[in-house]
């Protein structure tokens, strides 16, 4: 005898999902009620860190969670009152008697995977200059921020120049400054973020009454945080697919000079010394994980900021040729680790000793134990 075989209703699916769910999440909070979520579980129990380390924070695109500690695993990010990373958690006007570098770049400058701040390069220039003489104390302030691109970093300079007053502007060639150059559909400003992609992330992250109350529910919280991630894999497999034609770099790489141009104005006008620095990359690592003809595009961005350099009187910090050879000093093609920041927080303070932009009282002595530290 064979029994008629009913299809479950969508109705009678959801309900059981949620049961399982609520079971789930009940189970998750007696385990775990005890002890701390850590590393790679913190996504299980909705305690994605790296979501809650940023703010919408207007034309800037998103800052840190300004005068509070974020922590990830055992990498601990302190975001001062202007939401980048400090070791100071509040950047007071400035002083007669302080000399300022202000730092820009992405997240290789943020120094996200560095769990001592002084490991990152803007760190490591402030602990090299100010162990030697200097006539007036020398403060260097990190405005670096993941996924932040040269016209992002533009429009930063602008909204907070005048209130921090920096001596020098030094602005480090990123990733995401390529990604803007060589990717299909990606606009350095931040407008190519899918209309219906970010109100759904709001939505689950609390920029939303709705996402108020599911972030209380842990379930939720894995259930639409995945749903979100999904949805950012598909976006992201969609935009990230490194096929740009001919014909389009040459306009871009024109934006791109045309905004490096403004930073070195933009500079001046604050009474600031404009730095470029170009690309930082592991030569081996690039050529296995983006390609021989990806070197090409590298040497175009290259001579794009050489020229720019040159146009606008700006110092000019070409440091690959020193780094390049040394896989020890990177994290993966692109991002430094420690020694790496050193590195090269070593070559920049030479490169600006040698256009006597550092407020030293001696520099001869010094420079032979900058070197001799490596």
């Amino acid at each position: 005898m064979r029994f008629p075989f009913r299809r479950p209703s969508i109705r009678w699916i959801l309900s059981w999902v949620l049961i399982l769910g609520l079971f789930l999440e009940l189970t998750l909070r007696t385990l775990t009620a005890w002890k701390e979520p850590k590393g790679r579980f913190m996504w299980m129990l909705g305690r994605n860190i790296l979501e809650e380390m940023g703010q919408r924070d207007g034309y800037r695109f998103f800052t840190g969670k300004k005068g509070q500690r974020v922590e990830h695993g055992a990498i601990r990010i302190d975001f001062n009152n202007l939401g980048y990373r400090s070791k100071k958690m509040e950047i007071l006007p400035k002083t007669e008697d302080s000399f300022r570098v202000a730092c820009f770049g992405d997240s290789v400058t943020l120094g996200q995977n560095m769990v001592d701040y002084y490991d990152t390069w803007p760190g490591a220039i402030e602990r090299v200059v100010n162990a030697g003489p200097v006539s007036k104390k020398v403060e260097v302030l990190n405005f670096g921020m993941a996924h932040y691109t040269y016209t992002t970093n533009l429009v930063n300079l602008a909204l907070i120049g005048e209130y921090v007053q920096p001596d020098i502007v030094v602005f480090l060639i990123g990733p995401n400054d390529f990604v803007c150059l060589y990717t299909r559909d990606y606009e350095p400003d931040g407008s190519h973020d899918g209309q219906w992609l970010l109100p759904i992330t709001d939505a689950v992250w609390g920029s939303h009454p709705i996402g108020n109350i599911l972030q209380h529910s842990r379930v939720c919280n894995l259930v639409y945080g995945s749903f979100v991630k999904i949805l950012i894999f598909l976006e992201a497999t969609k935009l990230f697919n490194y096929q740009l034609s001919e014909e389009n770099l040459p306009l871009r790489l024109e934006k791109m000079a045309d905004h490096l141009a403004s930073i070195c104005t933009l500079s001046k006008a604050l009474g600031a010394t404009p730095v470029l620095c170009t690309y930082l990359y592991d030569e081996q690592w690039v050529r296995e994980r983006r390609g021989e003809e990806f070197l090409g595009v590298l040497d175009r961005i290259d001579d794009t900021i050489r020229s720019v350099a040159e146009k606008k009187e700006a110092i000019l910090l070409e440091a690959n040729d020193q780094m390049r050879d040394h896989p020890d000093y990177f994290l993966d093609d692109f991002h430094l680790n420690a020694a790496g920041g050193k590195k090269f927080a070593q070559i920049l303070v030479k490169g600006l000793k040698d256009h006597n932009q550092l407020p030293l009282e001696a520099t001869g002595s010094d420079t032979t134990r900058i070197e001799s530290e490596e």
